[in-house]
C-alpha cells in the first residue's frame, strides 16, 4: 500500500558515521528527506568494494532508497573508491569534489571510479569556499574549505572540503583528512569554526587537530572514523586528549562501530552499534 513507500518526513538532522574500516564514509539525512553521503571508504589496491559490500547495504538497512548528493572531500582511496558502487546503485545526479587530482600512486583506481561514475550519469561539480552557503530543509550547509586561490602542491588531505551545517542550536563541522596547514588556514580566515559536533580530521591522526584548532571549535561531540588496530597509531592519544580538555564526548567506528546522531536542532542523541568504553 502507498504507507510503505512514503519517505519518512522528519524534523530532525540526521548523521550517520558508517563503520568502513580504515577509511570514511558517513550519510546525512536533512529534515524534509533529503540525503546527502560525504565519502565512501575504499581500500588501495584490493579487490574487497566496501561501497559495493558495506556502504551500500548499510544505507539500504536504514531504508535509504536515494542519494541527493555524493560529496567527496578529497581524492584519496579510502573516501573516494566506495562512492563509485553507491553511484551506480541509487544514481544521484551530482557529486561535489574540490577538483583536484589523486596522488599518482592512486591514478588508475581514480580513472576507474571516474568511468563508473560517468556511466551512472553523476555530474561532477568543484566546489569552494567562495561557494554562497545552501540551504537543505531548514540546514544551512556552509563550505569553509578550500579557498579557490590555493597553491597547486598543497598536501591532498590539505585540500579536503570542510563543510559546516547548522540546524537552529546546533552545527556539525565535517574536516574530511584536513591537517595543520589546512587547519590554520581556516584559523585565519576568520570564519565562525565553533560546532556542537566535530567530524575529528584525518582518522584522529597527529598530523591534524591541532590545539588552536580544536579550542576554537570547542566540540561536545568528537567523531572519529578509524580502523581497528590499524597500522598508523590513529587515533593520536595527544589528539584524544585535546578533546577531553575541551570536553568533547568522543565516538571512534573502531571501538563503538557505526555511530548515528540525531538533533533537532535543539538537543542532540548519539547512539552507536556497540557499546565500546
Amino acid at each position: 500500500g502507498w504507507w510503505q513507500i512514503r519517505p519518512l518526513m522528519t524534523d530532525r538532522l540526521e548523521i550517520t558515521v558508517f563503520d568502513v574500516g580504515q577509511g570514511e564514509s558517513m550519510l546525512v539525512r536533512f529534515p524534509g528527506g533529503k540525503s546527502w553521503l560525504v565519502d565512501g571508504g575504499g581500500k588501495h589496491g584490493s579487490s574487497f568494494d566496501v561501497g559495493k559490500n558495506v556502504v551500500v547495504p548499510a544505507l539500504l538497512r536504514k531504508g535509504i532508497h536515494r542519494i541527493d548528493r555524493l560529496v567527496l572531500t578529497h581524492p584519496h582511496h579510502d573516501h573516494f573508491k566506495g562512492l563509485a558502487a553507491v553511484a551506480e546503485h541509487f544514481k544521484p545526479s551530482e557529486i561535489w569534489t574540490n577538483g583536484y587530482e589523486p596522488p599518482e600512486s592512486e591514478q588508475d583506481e581514480w580513472n576507474e571510479f571516474e568511468d563508473r561514475l560517468r556511466v551512472a550519469g553523476v555530474v561532477s561539480k568543484t566546489v569552494a569556499r567562495q561557494d554562497v552557503p545552501i540551504a537543505v530543509g531548514g540546514v544551512k550547509v556552509q563550505l569553509m574549505y578550500p579557498s579557490e586561490d590555493m597553491p597547486n602542491d598543497v598536501e591532498i588531505n590539505d585540500t579536503s572540503i570542510v563543510m559546516k551545517l547548522v540546524y537552529n542550536d546546533v552545527s556539525i563541522l565535517f574536516t574530511g583528512d584536513l591537517e595543520k596547514d589546512g587547519e590554520r588556514t581556516l584559523l585565519s580566515n576568520g570564519d565562525d569554526l565553533s560546532a556542537t559536533v566535530l567530524k575529528v580530521g584525518h582518522h584522529g591522526s597527529d598530523t591534524s587537530s591541532i590545539r588552536e584548532f580544536v579550542d576554537a571549535v570547542g566540540p561536545d561531540i568528537a567523531l572519529i572514523s578509524v580502523g581497528q588496530l590499524n597500522e598508523y597509531g590513529m587515533p593520536d592519544k595527544d589528539v584524544l586528549n585535546r578533546l577531553k580538555e575541551v570536553d568533547a564526548k568522543i565516538y571512534r567506528t573502531d571501538l563503538h562501530g557505526a555511530i548515528d546522531l540525531s538533533t533537532d536542532g535543539e538537543k542532540v542523541e548519539v547512539s552507536t552499534a556497540v557499546d565500546g568504553q
